[in-house]
């Protein structure tokens, strides 16, 4: 079923093709949001759990033509009400993923409460990870080389070797910086 089609038979209200689009969706988003929700602190449960109300939120506003039109897939409207969900619900809990740090702004006075988290977290990882991974994250992020670029800077023979090399350091430093952001929310 392709998007047209899921969206034309949820605003009818047709059972037989709805419940065919849901397992459609379901399909095309339940790896994605699970992923996310797992990578981000999260238990497979909470992951189903989630998913389950994106999709019925989804459903709703079909339903009652809040939502007449898309300008996104379906898969990526549903998979974007589920992660803000599922972030919404780390802010609760008082934990907030490395996947969600903020660029934080010279400005001192535009500093919020968790921008000034996020610049201690962000001080402290860039203490504790240790090279070569320091200088790629660095290079990648700071520097704004690509991939080919930091190949050729780090001595890697290949693209693959290097995306492998930078896919592992940012595991670490994610994985760091959510046990920081742990610690600095609970004092």
């Amino acid at each position: 079923m392709d998007d047209r089609s899921i969206f034309l038979a949820i605003a009818r209200f047709d059972k037989t093709l709805e419940s065919e689009a849901i397992k459609t969706i379901y399909r095309q988003v339940s790896k994605p949001v699970k992923n996310f929700v797992v990578t981000n602190s999260g238990t497979s449960e909470e992951a189903e759990d989630i998913l389950q109300d994106a999709i019925i939120i989804f459903l709703n506003k079909v339903r009652l033509k809040e939502l007449q039109q898309l300008t996104s897939k379906i898969s990526t409207y549903i998979f974007a009400v589920a992660r803000n969900n599922w972030l919404y619900t780390l802010r609760k809990k008082g934990r907030m993923p490395i996947s969600e740090l903020k660029i934080i702004s010279d400005d001192p006075s535009n500093l919020d409460e968790d921008s000034a988290i996020y610049t201690q977290v962000l001080g402290k990882l860039m203490d504790l990870i240790k090279e070569p991974c320091k200088s790629i994250i660095t290079t990648f992020y700071l520097d704004r080389l690509s991939i080919k670029q930091m190949a050729e800077k780090f001595g890697y023979k290949d693209e693959n070797g290097m995306k492998k090399k930078k896919s592992l350091c940012m595991k670490t430093a994610r994985e760091m910086a959510n046990d920081l952001l742990t610690i600095e929310y609970e004092l």
